[in-house]
C-alpha cells in the first residue's frame, strides 16, 4: 500500500504542484490580511481540509525528490538487490542504473516539473515564460539524446521523440508571443504547434497499442505452448502406463527415470 501510495505521488507530482502552490497563494494572501486564524478556525470544512492538505503536500514537493535522491545515492550498490526493487524499485523502473546521472532520471523530471509549475504560476510574463520552458526542455532534450537514460534503446528513442516534439511547440510558442507577426504565420503556427501534439500523442498510442497487443499474443503464446506441453506430458504418462501394464514392468524404465 505504502509503494501505490508513493508512486501516486510519483505520477502526479506536477497535478500536485499546481494545486499545492495555488493554495498556498490563498493561504498568504488570507495572512498578509491578518485572517489567517480565521482562516483556519472559522472556514467551511472542506476549506480547512484542503488548506491543511496544502501545507502536506507543500512539505512532500521539496521533501519527495530530496527522499528518492538520498534512497538512489545512498544505496548506488544494492539498487538491484530485490528488496531495493521490491519497496522502491518505481524510483529508477526501466531506467539504466550503470550510471548516478541517468539512476536519478526521475528526480531531474520532478525538479524540472516543480520549476515548470512556479514558472508559471509567480512569473506571469508569457514571454519569459515561453523561453525559460523552452531552455528546460533543450537542457532535457540534451541530456536524453547524449546520456541515453533508460536502459533499451527503444525507451530512449521514444523519450528524444517526445523532448523533441515539445521543443518544436515550445519554439512556436516564442515565435507566436511575437506581436509583429502577420495573423496568417501565427494561424500556421497554431496549426503547427496542434500537428505536433497530434504526433506526439498518436505515435505515443499507436506505441501502446503496439505493446499491448504484442504481450496479449506473447501470454496467449506462452498459455497455448504451455497447455500442449502438459498434453504431451500427459499422453506420454498413459502410453507408459499401459505398457508396463500390458508388459513385463522390467523391460521398460519407469517415467520418471526417462
Amino acid at each position: 500500500m505504502k509503494v501505490a501510495l508513493k508512486k501516486l505521488w510519483l505520477e502526479s507530482y506536477f497535478d500536485l504542484s499546481f494545486c499545492s502552490i495555488l493554495n498556498a497563494i490563498q493561504i498568504y494572501e488570507s495572512y498578509k490580511e491578518g485572517n489567517i486564524m480565521l482562516h483556519f478556525t472559522l472556514s467551511r470544512p472542506n476549506d480547512l481540509f484542503c488548506s491543511l492538505a496544502t501545507i502536506f503536500y507543500g512539505i512532500g514537493l521539496i521533501g519527495f525528490p530530496l527522499y528518492g535522491l538520498g534512497l538512489i545515492n545512498l544505496n548506488f550498490n544494492d539498487l538491484h538487490r530485490s528488496s531495493m526493487l521490491k519497496n522502491h524499485g518505481y524510483w529508477y523502473a526501466d531506467l539504466n542504473t550503470k550510471s548516478r546521472l541517468t539512476a536519478n532520471y526521475n528526480i531531474i523530471f520532478l525538479v524540472r516539473r516543480l520549476l515548470t509549475t512556479v514558472t508559471l504560476v509567480f512569473w506571469d510574463v508569457p514571454f519569459f515564460q515561453a523561453t525559460f520552458l523552452l531552455v528546460i526542455s533543450t537542457i532535457n532534450f540534451i541530456y536524453t539524446t547524449v546520456v541515453n537514460p533508460f536502459d533499451t534503446k527503444k525507451a530512449n528513442i521514444i523519450e528524444c521523440f517526445n523532448e523533441f516534439t515539445i521543443l518544436l511547440s515550445l519554439y512556436a510558442a516564442n515565435l507566436f508571443l511575437d506581436l509583429r507577426l502577420p495573423s496568417v504565420l501565427k494561424n500556421k503556427l497554431g496549426w503547427f504547434t496542434i500537428g505536433c501534439s497530434v504526433l506526439n500523442i498518436g505515435v505515443n498510442m499507436a506505441i501502446l497499442v503496439h505493446s499491448t497487443l504484442k504481450n496479449v499474443r506473447l501470454s496467449v503464446q506462452h498459455k497455448h505452448n504451455t497447455y500442449k506441453a502438459k498434453l504431451a506430458i500427459q499422453k506420454k504418462y498413459e502410453e507408459r502406463k499401459f505398457l508396463i501394464q500390458t508388459h513385463n514392468s522390467k523391460t521398460f524404465p519407469s517415467f520418471e527415470e526417462e
